[in-house]
């Protein structure tokens, strides 16, 4: 057991699962994970009073506990209504000393006559016990303390091990740990991705690393094992030869010789050469000398133990030899009746035996007919001792006393007991002051409440020789932080832009192999859906249903905005629930329906806030066309009231993600940007208009809107025009609402203002998949009156102006080769309703031949999307996972703290931590931190706040202190600053580094850091310097700078403005373009540079002219390690310029670090580290000394979610520089708690609740009342999307 969960878990409590009473786990035991269990079971006579199962219901119930875990009661109903019962307290008078009361209660007109029933128990984690026998001189270990355990075949379930069990990890009965190594938990699904058992594939591997302790001259292995199947050998290959597992249903041994071994490092290393279908479980190895190896077997121990009785007095004392120490359980009366049950199931005593003390009656479990005889649910034992005769008057009270410890001195009388009884229960059973009188009503509920959660949420559990604790409903809330975005990040707000989509949880069903195709499919069902919503859209709004819904929803679903910008899945939901949400407003405004807009609205909110946005300000709009369409003046006032209302009920349903965003929202760098002093306009109009047309590249990062939807809307403008069959005011509505639109999309003003008064970065135009919406439906809506009229003549002219139009404004604009094409499909679906009109083609016809020019035209479409937007290599993502994986799952084999950071020196994305899983630093987000990104930046971390990105860079052993980096994971060969770093594990071609100045997430510094004021924009070493000098309160400099020595340029030049600031020009003739800059070294040191220069992809470092090592460039400036060099070295930084560079600034410094003066610092720092003992990701709690006042730091990003406590009183954060968490802290030993709730969570959570009751209500009122909150308008107003002769046909039915 762990020496934190020794303070965790106390050694007493209610942590039987089986049976309600008190147990002790026995960490003393020789069998790991055993459990001393005390069952108390009071009764009456001749009754049938069930036993106090805790995993069915019974007659027993929680009724009141303390706040500390030292005092619990239980009720058990021995008689209905409380008229026969019995309280049962346990209460603890020392640590290894528990008191037990029970307290009977007679309140009937009868004489009772009751008993009390203890039945002790040693459980174990698994049903049966082996022993291993071995001779003193061996080595022994489980088959589960692998070094490295490799599948060949990967299991979708790699790392998906419930209840703490290892990979690989399974439960066998006759194992002496109750479990071995072979195929993992989830191998019932292993048919269904063609897998074998451990063993069965070739390549399956398990590794070990022994300390040996011992010498031997002629070693032998023993495994003992078992094989899935009787009819195959399971062979593996060693460096000591051939491994053959005979076939064997029960346990044998398999032994190998190994020769001469000397004490020290032991590898064994087992792999399969494979079989046809059979696998091996291992138990444990052992090695010995080869004429002692029979020596080495398992042996199956009886636990069934009689404890020796003393009867004394008026008590009887029992003594329970369990493991090395016993243990002493005292009845506080003479009158036992004493009896063994040869189970570990209480239901399998007959309980009229369990409720008679006569001494026919003492085997439990036969009944003197026979007709039950002996049942034995498992090979448990149970040993029993009855209170036999505890006469009760009528109307009376009586107590029975019992205690239990491990202390054999212990001696309590009666009147003692009840004593340590008041002074445990008498605060839990008075009353409780510290609520409103108002909530006296609700005391005795709460106290079930707390009762029950306390016994039965919280329980040990043993797994790899230690015990951890257990939480029912989960590990721990995971949902509100996480550590795996930058230095810790407000979920929620990440959840509600990123991961909110409900068709992300696909993803989670899926094998991990197979994630990059459920990712696809996501991706493919969110087009899918944007298809299908507006083909419900269509057949609401016009009450259609027919083909014509497929040819306008295949364009909306494959419209240029998708197209485009598809990468970004996570805009694409919300996209796809525009047309529910204007179906909605249809729906409220034509038929008073509301629900659909409600809920639509919600999802669209809910799903992404960002583009839900955009639909909110879209949906105004709609409803204001939909009020000139369909409503007259006397009802716009209720229907403007309904839709008011709607609208805040569908943000209340999202409030829950909504309330927590615009709180986090308020700490980016977002809400910096100013409002435009002017008016401007981007583009020519031409440009833009041009942009309408089919058979071009879609915009991806940066160009002009995604407009176009397909050409067929477009060449249905004219018919939309010169219909007589469309009213003016839908033609002056469509016409406001698509310029309105086509204006925002060239606008400064209102660009910023559509996107939340803020300018995007890259992805411009991000609401211009309305513009597609408006136009499919205009065209739509000319589509219907063409059909109905039958294409008239007029129309065709019309569509021919049209395309002559389209032509004139895009030639020479666009793409020449997609205006040919686009002007060649108008004329293509002139043609097409030329036939109509002519009556060549019939409805089907003309719905063919559309189909048939519209496949064409999406498929060329789809084509160019795809090709103009990248896509990641699909076996190389990401890069090196598996070794990465490798080296995180040593590290944490290796690092038994509750928190630490991990770091890849090159990264593969920004998002790194996120991607492999680990706590790191990297983050890039739309809801990044601007405080946050500052201090790395002012560290000379590489960030950018506009970029909203900050990430781990090289760094300096100041900068990983102050971010709490431990280990480093490198894709090269090696790290440059080598005096900071160790290696600790490889794995392929990637290393493993612990930090040597690492210090935790928290650590106590000098107040004087408060008045720290890190400038991001100034020279980082500078802010190093400062913030060590104040953290440590050690004036002298930790970074001196270094002077350039000399330089050595090609094909450029450079001027110097300042120190490390450089112009640069080069040569327009010469062939390449590099710059060296070289540094005398004057005494044996580490140097570290800082380099801000655009365009240059990597620094190449030189020690006297030879190769050292590279880092990658980036945007932003950062520093890197230069490594250790000797007095009268020269470092050389040198960079090739990119052939078409012309000039540019340099920023280039060079600092060595005085290592004493790191030395003294890093040692003041560490001694106020703090040692967590709790960990999780919205609660810290450790403890920590501080030598003399000052503050705790916690390299944890403040906002105002964070509370802290300092040994329990509520603490006011002090953030350093309103960037880093800080707590104020006295001389002494401190318990610091962190703890974190975005704000606004608990409001949103309550929003929601109340929304989602509010929409549940309202249709049930109208039910019951019978009345409608709106009417429909009249059928004679809703004639603007019902063709006449639709309306005739639906008359005659």
């Amino acid at each position: 057991m762990r020496e934190e969960n020794k303070q965790m878990i106390p050694l007493w409590g209610p942590y039987s699962k089986k049976y309600m009473g008190i147990s002790r786990i026995m960490r003393e035991s020789r069998i790991p994970g055993a459990r001393w269990d005390l069952v108390v079971y009071p009764t009456y006579a001749n009754s049938a009073v069930s036993v106090p199962n805790v995993t069915v219901p019974s007659d027993y119930h929680p009724w009141n506990c303390d706040n500390e875990g030292k005092y619990f009661r239980y009720r058990y109903e021995l008689l209905w209504k409380d008229m026969l019962y019995a309280d049962v307290d346990f209460f603890s008078i020392e640590d290894e000393t528990w008191g037990i009361r029970v307290s009977y209660q007679n309140n009937t007109d009868r004489n009772q006559n009751c008993l009390l029933n203890f039945f002790a128990a040693e459980e174990y984690p698994q049903n049966s016990v082996y022993v291993i026998h071995r001779p003193e001189k061996s080595e022994v270990w489980n088959a589960l303390q692998y070094d490295e355990l490799v599948y060949a075949k990967k299991r979708p379930w790699e790392h998906l091990n419930h209840d703490a069990m290892k990979k690989g990890e399974v439960f066998i009965e006759d194992f002496t740990d109750g479990n071995g190594l072979g195929a993992s938990y989830y191998i019932m699904l292993a048919k269904h991705w063609d897998l074998k058992w451990f063993g069965g594939d070739r390549g399956d591997t398990a590794a070990y690393k022994i300390q040996l302790k011992n010498r031997y001259k002629n070693a032998v292995l023993s495994i003992r094992y078992k094989t899935m199947q009787n009819q195959e050998k399971v062979s593996f290959i060693s460096r000591f030869g051939s491994v053959v597992f005979e076939p064997t249903s029960t346990p044998a041994m398999c032994r190998i010789p190994l020769g001469a071994l000397e004490a020290g490092e032991f590898q064994f290393r087992l792999e399969a050469i494979g079989t046809l279908g059979n696998g091996v479980f291992l138990d444990f190895f052992a090695i010995t000398e080869e004429e002692e190896a029979e020596k080495v077997y398992a042996v199956k121990e009886i636990r069934n133990v009689i404890p020796k009785i003393e009867r004394q007095n008026e008590r009887v004392k029992y003594q329970y030899n369990y493991g090395e120490i016993p243990i002493y359980f005292t009845i506080q009366n003479r009158r036992i009746r004493n009896r063994d049950l040869y189970s570990g199931c209480l239901e399998d005593a007959l309980i009229t035996r369990m409720t008679n003390s006569d001494q026919t009656y003492d085997n439990l479990t036969k009944s003197f007919s026979g007709a039950f005889m002996d049942k034995h649910s498992d090979e448990g034992f149970y040993h029993a001792s009855m209170v036999e005769a505890i006469f009760l008057p009528a109307k009376s009270r009586r107590v029975e006393y019992a205690y239990v410890s491990t202390c054999e001195e212990k001696k309590y009388t009666n009147h003692e007991l009840e004593k340590l009884w008041e002074m445990r229960a008498k605060p839990c059973l008075e009353q409780d002051s510290q609520h409103n009188r108002e909530g006296n009503q609700y005391e005795f509920s709460t106290k079930l409440m707390k009762t029950a959660i306390f016994s039965n949420i919280v329980y040990p559990i043993y797994r790899h020789g230690e015990y951890i604790s257990h939480y029912t409903p989960g590990k721990r809330w995971d949902s509100l932080y996480t550590w795996d975005s930058g230095l810790g990040s407000n979920f929620v707000s990440i959840f509600a832009y990123y991961a909110a989509s409900p068709l992300n949880l696909l993803t989670a069903l899926v094998p991990e192999t197979f994630l990059r195709d459920a990712v696809t499919l996501v991706l493919l069902l969110k087009v899918g859906f944007a298809g299908l919503f507006f083909a419900c859209f269509l057949r609401g709004a016009f009450r259609r249903n027919d083909f014509s819904l497929c040819i306008f929803s295949v364009m909306y679903a494959l419209c240029s905005y998708i197209l485009g910008y598809y990468w970004n899945i996570i805009w694409l939901d919300t996209v796809a629930l525009l047309p529910l949400v204007v179906l909605g407003l249809v729906y409220l405004v034509r038929d008073g329906k509301c629900r659909l807009y409600c809920i639509a609205l919600g999802l669209s909110l809910f799903t992404n806030f960002y583009i839900g946005m955009f639909t909110c300000i879209f949906a105004v709009i709609a409803y204001c066309c939909l009020c000139v369409c369909y409503l007259r003046w006397k009802q716009l006032p209720m229907r403007t009231l309904a839709m008011a209302g709607c609208s805040l009920l569908g943000g209340a349903l999202a409030a829950i993600v909504l309330i927590p965003t615009y709180y986090a929202l308020q700490l980016t760098y977002s809400v910096n940007n100013a409002f435009p002093t002017a008016v401007q306009f981007y583009e020519n109009w031409r440009t833009l208009a041009a942009n309408l047309i089919s058979f071009h590249e879609p915009t991806s990062k940066d160009g002009l809107p995604n407009l176009a939807c397909g050409v067929l809307p477009l060449v249905l403008i004219g018919p939309f025009l010169r219909s007589g069959r469309i009213r003016i005011r839908e033609k002056i509505m469509a016409f406001l609402v698509l310029a309105f639109l086509m204006i925002s999309c060239n606008c400064n003003v209102l660009n910023y203002i559509w996107h939340g008064f803020h300018f995007p970065n890259m992805l411009p135009y991000r609401f211009s998949f309305l513009f597609s919406f408006a136009l499919l439906t205009v065209g739509y809506r000319a589509f219907l009156v063409v059909l109905e009229e039958k294409c008239r003549v007029w129309d065709l002219l019309a569509m021919l102006a049209v395309t002559v139009g389209v032509f004139l404004i895009a030639y020479n604009v666009q793409e020449n080769r997609a205006v040919y094409w686009t002007a060649a499909l108008m004329l293509l679906y002139t043609g097409i309703m030329l036939l109509a009109y002519r009556q060549i083609f019939g409805k089907k016809m003309l719905y063919l031949a559309v189909s048939i020019v519209l496949a064409f035209e999406m498929f060329q479409n789809v084509k160019l999307g795809t090709e103009t937007v990248s896509t990641s290599a699909y076996t190389g993502y990401p890069a090196s996972y598996t070794d990465v994986e490798n080296l995180l799952e040593q590290i944490d084999e290796q690092d038994e703290t509750p928190f630490y950071r991990t770091e890849l020196s090159t990264w593969y994305t920004l998002n790194d931590p996120a991607l492999y899983g680990y706590h790191g630093v990297s983050q890039f987000s739309s809801m990044a931190n601007e405080n946050a990104t500052k201090w790395i930046r002012s560290l000379g971390f590489p960030a950018s706040e506009a970029g909203n990105r900050y990430y781990y860079g090289g760094g300096t052993p100041v900068g990983n202190a102050f971010t709490g980096v431990r280990y480093l994971i490198s894709r090269a060969s090696t790290v440059l600053d080598d005096s900071a770093w160790e290696q600790i594990a490889s794995s392929e071609s990637c290393y493993a580094y612990r930090n040597q100045y690492d210090l935790p997430i928290g650590f106590r510094a000098n107040a004087s850091l408060l008045e720290y004021d890190p400038n991001p924009e100034a020279n980082p070493f500078d802010n190093l310097n400062t913030l060590f000098r104040l953290a440590t309160g050690i004036e002298t400099p930790l970074f001196t700078m270094l002077e350039v020595d000399s330089v050595d340029y090609e094909g450029a030049d450079a001027l110097k403005n300042s120190y490390g600031n450089y112009t640069y020009h080069t040569d327009a003739s010469a062939e390449s373009h590099s710059l060296q800059y070289n540094y005398r070294v004057p005494l044996d040191t580490t140097l570290y540079g800082y380099m801000n220069l655009q365009d240059v992809s990597n620094i190449t470092i030189l020690q006297n002219g030879v190769y050292k090592g590279y880092f990658n460039n980036g945007k932003q400036g950062f520093i890197f390690p230069m490594g250790t060099y000797q007095g009268a070295d020269t470092a050389s930084v040198s960079m090739t310029l990119p052939k078409d560079a012309v000039s540019g600034l340099i920023v280039l410094y060079m600092y060595q670090i005085n290592p004493d003066v790191l030395e003294q610092g890093f040692a003041a720092l560490q001694n106020g580290g703090i040692t967590l003992t709790e960990a999780s990701d919205t609660k810290l709690s450790g403890t920590l000394t501080a030598e003399q006042d000052g503050v705790c730091y916690f390299s944890i990003p403040y906002e105002s979610g964070w509370h802290a406590k300092v040994d329990g009183v509520k603490t006011e954060i002090t953030p350093i520089a309103g960037e880093m968490v800080a707590v104020p802290v006295t001389a002494g030993t401190h318990t610091i708690t962190l703890t974190y709730c975005p704000k606004g969570f608990v409001a949103g959570a309550c929003c929601t609740a109340g929304a989602v009751l509010l929409l549940l209500a309202v249709p049930f009122v109208q039910w019951k009342t019978g009345k409608r909150l709106l009417q429909p308008v009249p059928e004679e107003q809703a004639e603007f999307a019902v063709p006449e002769k639709e309306k005739a046909e639906e008359t005659e039915s």
